[in-house]
């Protein structure tokens, strides 16, 4: 999973139940919070961050990059 976050490449992971699914949201300038940019605006759709997709995932990452740190 740790080479999910350090990797642009690597944007699903594989659970124990061998499902792949995303662990990334790319979150778009115009899905912004208080944004005024129309769809029909090309800047609506410039990339702005992307961000774990669950507090699931968020833990995961948490547990193992703690785990790593202290083991």
């Amino acid at each position: 999973m740790k080479q999910a976050l350090t990797g642009a490449s690597l944007l699903e992971g594989v659970g124990e139940s061998g499902f792949a699914g995303p662990l990334f949201k790319l979150v778009l300038c115009g899905a912004l919070p208080g944004s005024t940019l129309s769809p029909s605006d090309p800047a609506f759709y410039r990339f702005h961050h992307a961000q774990l997709i669950s507090e699931h995932v968020e833990r995961r990452f948490a547990d193992l990059i703690l785990a790593e740190r202290c083991g």
